[in-house]
This record gives structure tokens, sequence and C-alpha cells, in this order.
């Protein structure tokens, strides 16, 4: 669980941004859901397809008891 306060300075912070750097870096960067089309290699990036990993990532934290949620 994120305090409301922490979610709050995170929105305004990422609404506030006009770049980002993605980074390849996994141990400090996060996944970003693309898929890409298997014949033609086009990468597929929807509102559909992120709310679909976002979902099973949901259900992923629900079944590992809320791990995805901390810091290591």
């Amino acid at each position: 669980m994120v305090p409301k306060s922490a979610q709050y300075r995170l929105e305004q912070f990422t609404l506030s941004r006009s770049e980002w750097c993605i980074s390849h870096q996994r141990s400090w960067g996060v996944l970003i859901p693309i898929f890409y089309e298997s014949e033609t290699d086009v990468p597929l990036l929807t509102d559909s397809s992120v709310e679909y990993i976002i979902e099973i990532f949901k259900n992923m934290d629900q079944m590992d008891g809320g791990s995805l949620n901390t810091c290591t």
C-alpha cells in the first residue's frame, strides 16, 4: 500500500514531467508491457494491453502476499 500523501506527490511529479528516460536496467527500472505482432514485428502498445498486464501483476501480487509492493 502506498500512503495517500506519497501517491499524491508521485502523481504530481509524473504529471509535471515532459520527458522520461526509460532504462533497461531491470534492477531499478520498470517493465514496459509492449507486445509485438508475430508476423510483422510491429510493436503493439494499447490501453487494453497495458490494463491486461496491470491485472496480471495485481493477481501475482495477491498470490505472492503483496511482495511486489515492497522494496528489496
